[in-house]
């Protein structure tokens, strides 16, 4: 990131994959959105409700398996900083591509 650049943050609330009354193509248009433009990606919520969820569905149905595979595409493009819920990170340059998870 280029020194005095204004970092662009995009910030996901309640992010339910699975849930029957989502609109799917907003919802990858936002992803996509974000793989384009975002410096960081913060998921905000109940994130946490997919490790109880049917992973088999999540992964190998459509539409929750593109959500899910756009998610984890744009967390592991590098730096793949992965923050834990716990982590507050200080002020200052930032790089491309931080995906944390509040």
């Amino acid at each position: 990131m280029a020194v005095g650049k204004e970092m662009k943050r995009y910030i996901a609330s309640d992010f339910h994959n699975g849930n029957d009354v989502a609109d799917y193509d907003r919802v990858m248009a936002f992803l996509d959105l974000v793989d384009d433009d975002a410096d960081e990606f913060l998921i905000l919520g109940d994130w946490e409700e997919l490790l109880f969820s049917n992973m088999t569905i999540l992964t190998e149905v459509e539409p929750y398996s593109s959500v899910t595979e756009k998610v984890k595409e744009i967390a592991h493009q590098p730096p793949d900083d992965i923050l834990p819920s716990t982590t507050v990170q200080e002020s200052g340059p930032c790089q491309k591509r931080h995906f944390r998870h509040l």
